[in-house]
Formats: C-alpha cells, sequence, structure tokens
C-alpha cells in the first residue's frame, strides 16, 4: 500500500492504520486499474442518482398537484436517496489516490452519511407499503384520517430512528467507529471485529433497519395482493377505474422496494457473515461489489417513479413540452373566440329578422283594418 503517498494530502495519519481491521491485510493491494474502475463506475452512479432525485424533489416541490400526503413520503425517498450519492465523491477522491486518503474525518463522515440515508430509505418504503394498504384496503377511514401533518410525523420518526443508529459508532459508547472496507477506500460498521458489544450491535442494526422493515413490506403489500382478489367485478366504473390506479401505483411502488432489497441483501448477508466468524468468505473484491448494489439502489428509485408514476410523468411530460402545450392552449382559446363570436353574430341576426318580421306583420294589420274602416 502507497501510505506514504497518503500522507501526502495531510488528512490521512499512521494511527488511522489502526482502525483498519488486519482481516484486509491478508489480501493483496488492488491495483490501479481496479482502482480506476471502480472510481468511474461510482461517478457514474453518482451522476444517475444525483440527476434523477433531484428531478424527482424539483417536481414534487414545484406542483401543488403532486404534495399529495403519499407523494411526500416519496419525496422523502428521494432525499434520502440523494444523501446517498451524496457521499461518494469521498470514496471517488480515495480511489484516484488508491487508499483512505481523506483519513478518518472522511472515513466517519462517509460512515455515517450511509448509515442514516440507508437506514432512513428502507424506513421510508415500509411507510410507503403501509400507506398503500391502508389506502386501499381501508380507503374511507385512512383517507378521513389522513393528513401531510400526520406524514410529516411519520417522517420526522423515520429521521430520528435512522440517526440514532447511524451515530451510534460516532459517540465512543463501546461500539466500535465506522472502519475501512475491502480496498479501504469506503467505510462502514465494523462487521469483522470479535467484540461482542459490536457484534450485539450490527445484529440489532440488521434487525431493527433491515429485518423489520422487510416484514413491514411483505405483510403490506400480500395485504393489498388479497384487496386485489377480492375486488369485484361488479363495481360501478369510475370506483373501478380508480381502484384499478391505485394498484398499478402500489405495483410500481412495490417494484421499487424489491429492487431496494435485491440491492441491499448481498452486504447484509456480508455483515450477517462477519459477526458469526465466517470471515474467509468475505474477500476485498467480496465486499465491494454488494456495497456497490446498494448505491444503484440510490438511483434506480428516482426514475422507476419519474417514468411509471402517473402524476409525475404528465407533469414531467408538461414542463418539457411547454411551448406544446401552451400552442394548443392558445388554439383552443381562438376557436372559442372565434365559435363564440359567430354564434353572436348569429343570435344578433336572428333577432333582426324577428324584428322585421313582427313590423311588416303588424304594418299590414293595420293596413287590413284601415281597409275595412274605409270601406264601412
Amino acid at each position: 500500500y502507497p501510505i506514504q503517498q497518503w500522507k501526502l494530502h495531510r488528512f490521512f495519519t499512521e494511527d488511522y492504520l489502526k482502525l483498519v481491521n488486519k482481516h484486509w491485510f491478508d489480501y493483496p493491494p488492488p491495483t490501479k486499474q481496479m482502482h480506476y474502475i471502480y472510481a468511474a463506475v461510482y461517478f457514474l452512479v453518482m451522476l444517475v442518482g444525483v440527476s434523477g432525485n433531484v428531478l424527482v424533489v424539483f417536481m414534487i416541490s414545484s406542483f401543488r398537484s403532486l404534495r399529495t400526503p403519499s407523494n411526500i413520503l416519496i419525496l422523502n425517498l428521494a432525499i434520502s436517496d440523494f444523501l446517498m450519492v451524496s457521499k461518494m465523491p469521498v470514496f471517488i477522491y480515495n480511489s484516484l489516490y488508491f487508499g483512505p486518503v481523506l483519513g478518518e474525518v472522511g472515513c466517519q463522515l462517509y460512515g455515517f452519511v450511509g448509515g442514516l440515508s440507508g437506514t432512513a430509505s428502507i424506513l421510508t418504503l415500509a411507510a410507503i407499503a403501509i400507506d398503500r394498504y391502508l389506502g386501499i384496503a381501508h380507503p374511507l377511514n385512512f383517507h378521513h384520517g389522513r393528513t401531510k401533518m400526520r406524514i410529516i410525523g411519520w417522517i420526522i420518526c423515520i429521521w430520528i430512528y435512522s440517526a440514532i443508529f447511524a451515530s451510534i459508532p460516532l459517540l465512543n459508547i463501546g461500539v466500535k467507529p465506522y472502519v475501512p472496507e475491502g480496498f479501504l477506500t469506503s467505510c462502514s460498521f465494523d462487521y469483522l471485529s470479535n467484540d461482542p458489544k459490536n457484534r450485539w450491535f450490527i445484529f440489532i442494526y440488521f434487525v431493527a433497519a433491515w429485518f423489520l422493515p422487510l416484514v413491514a413490506i411483505i405483510a403490506s403489500y400480500v395485504g393489498i395482493c388479497r384487496e386485489v382478489l377480492h375486488v369485484s367485478l361488479t363495481r360501478k366504473g369510475q370506483e373501478r377505474e380508480k381502484r384499478k390506479r391505485e394498484i398499478k401505483l402500489s405495483a410500481i411502488l412495490a417494484l421499487a422496494t424489491f429492487l431496494w432489497f435485491l440491492s441491499w441483501t448481498p452486504y447484509a448477508v456480508v455483515a450477517l457473515l462477519g459477526i458469526s466468524g465466517h470471515k474467509n468468505y468475505i474477500t476485498p473484491l467480496a465486499s465491494m461489489i454488494p456495497a456497490l448494489f446498494c448505491k444503484t439502489a440510490a438511483c434506480i428509485n428516482s426514475f422507476i417513479y419519474g417514468i411509471n408514476h402517473p402524476r409525475l410523468r404528465q407533469q414531467l411530460v408538461k414542463l418539457c413540452c411547454k411551448d406544446r402545450y401552451s400552442l394548443e392552449k392558445t388554439h383552443f382559446t381562438r376557436s372559442w373566440r372565434s365559435t363564440g363570436s359567430g354564434t353572436f353574430k348569429l343570435k344578433e341576426e336572428g333577432e333582426r329578422n324577428i324584428k322585421h318580421a313582427l313590423v311588416k306583420r303588424t304594418s299590414s294589420v293595420t293596413s287590413e283594418q284601415f281597409e275595412q274602416s274605409t270601406h264601412l
């Protein structure tokens, strides 16, 4: 490892090496080409993730019609995903210099933001699933009680819950701080430590931030599927169409949730292997690939919602084709005005004809009466 080169950046000190688990030094350092490849991939993921999540935040924040209680949860998911990709410059910079050149400060920042945003994302997905289930299974009772303030209360609880778990490694209360992993260019919980307190913390964190949200999400979508199967075919057309839209949106959200767990499960397995003592299965590359999968989840969600969410897509099309919609609106207005003015002219002409006919008839009647009186 080029330790002397790392010291040139002033953030790295040899004391920082004490945080690195000796397990990683049992393997040869990764090649420069491997570092460059990961830096390029992370840069691409960051670019896609930032643009997609910023777009979702902008759309929901800019259009009043999109600021529904359910969409506020989607907004929160986009914010947490944005935080996840916003830490990637630390990894990219480290990769360009083949190691943890940003030192302990960069490591703790990277680990804290990752723990905070990752936990917030999974809890938000669980809240979205519960929200969809209650909206479909109990529409009358739930829509009456669902308000923006209640959803905001959920979101506040999500961030407090996430901040508690993400902050514990920083508090020096018996749990080890965030440590380098894999290629030593990223940081996470020390799942390779033999310390009992550290192992218990990671296991509790796994249950609280992966297993329990997963159970809540599965239960919610199973409930939604049961409701779909019980939908009566004799419902009125408007009500049936509304229910179809609800189910379609739920399917989109379920897809996002499935992809999220597909991305995070390999990393959860790595952590469980570490705390259970099966370190021999965890090579530097075996830890880096699941970590990369975690980051891809942060850029997938925004495009799922942007492309498939009905209202978001409709507003996005209007925004991108603003000139076209303005032209159609102008054409419609002109047509309406021309039609309206033509109708008004016809109305005036008709009234004049009626008046003329009445005057003519009145004058003819008067002439006949005059002739009769003269004859008499």
